[in-house]
């Protein structure tokens, strides 16, 4: 067999192969961004073309994606250990990834060093998780103030005001007002509990 057959055959493997990278990338649901072994950008698929407009196809990946612990995974992904790495970015939106970074073909010796960097969106999740993180330290400011208020009027008819019937009625109507209020922010709490499960399913 000829020089030229053989590179004309391994030239054809090349684009036989890539095209399947393409397709492969492609039908991936997340942001899919494939890089050759030199990690320049060979294919965006299109969440990732929506997610990274700026980032164009043909460039070196450390000049678009200014992320040194994505560059530092890419390093670690090429001597064979799939890499998974959060990323958080703030312009011009905040926006955190769950970046995974593997060798498409380790095993073959004629593929070997192209990359496939996956990117699973955690925005959403981040942000519900800092509301509820929120909420859930004003929800307890907020059930401790009338608490509080309760265990105060208790110790008060358990002591100076234990034989003043005016005061106790006072206080327990008082008391009553508390428990409440305590009672409603509970009835919150388990209807955002209700909220959350119904969506789950």
């Amino acid at each position: 067999e000829s020089a030229d057959s053989v590179a004309a055959s391994a030239s054809q493997s090349e684009l036989v192969y890539a095209d399947a990278v393409r397709h492969f990338a492609d039908a991936l649901p997340d942001p899919s961004i494939v890089i050759d072994r030199r990690s320049v950008i060979v294919h965006l698929n299109g969440p990732a073309m929506r997610h990274f407009p700026a980032v164009p196809s043909g460039s070196p990946i450390a000049f678009t994606l200014r992320f040194p612990q994505l560059l530092a995974a890419i390093e670690a992904a090429r001597l064979g250990a799939p890499q998974v790495i959060e990323l958080h970015q703030t312009i011009p939106t905040e926006t955190w990834y769950r970046a995974t970074v593997a060798e498409l073909a380790p095993a073959d010796p004629f593929h070997a060093g192209v990359l496939v960097i996956t990117l699973q969106s955690l925005t959403e999740a981040k942000r519900l998780e800092s509301l509820r993180t929120d909420f859930i330290a004003n929800a307890s400011h907020e059930l401790r103030t009338p608490l509080t208020s309760l265990v105060g009027f208790i110790d008060t008819l358990l002591g100076p005001a234990a034989n003043d019937k005016e005061a106790r009625e006072r206080f327990l109507g008082l008391m009553r007002g508390q428990a409440a209020r305590m009672a409603k922010l509970i009835e919150d709490l388990l209807s955002l509990s209700r909220i959350e499960m119904r969506q789950h399913m």
